[in-house]
């Protein structure tokens, strides 16, 4: 996922959505590789799936309107690991 600029929320891709949507908890903890956790709540709305309360806070901290590619991955329904990669990869 590639987000831009400051947003209140991120849409998840639809081919998440259909595998995981079912699956994934109305609050989810975001994990970085570090082990720093933040939550945020996920609305799941006709099988789109928004990052809502709590992504503002997240696209600050880790200055998503550099245009990063955010990557993640299912663990379980409450949590997904979180990788951040600058747009050339590092």
């Amino acid at each position: 996922m590639c987000f831009f600029g400051f947003q209140a929320k991120a849409r998840l891709p639809p081919c998440f959505a259909k595998e995981y949507g079912i699956h994934i908890d109305e609050h989810v903890a975001l994990r970085d590789p570090k082990g720093n956790i933040t939550v945020v709540q996920v609305d799941n709305k006709k099988g789109k799936i928004y990052l809502r309360h709590g992504w503002l806070t997240l696209s600050t901290v880790y200055e998503l309107q550099r245009g990063p590619w955010v990557y993640l991955t299912y663990v379980r329904p409450n949590l997904l690991a979180m990788t951040i990669k600058a747009r050339t990869g590092v």
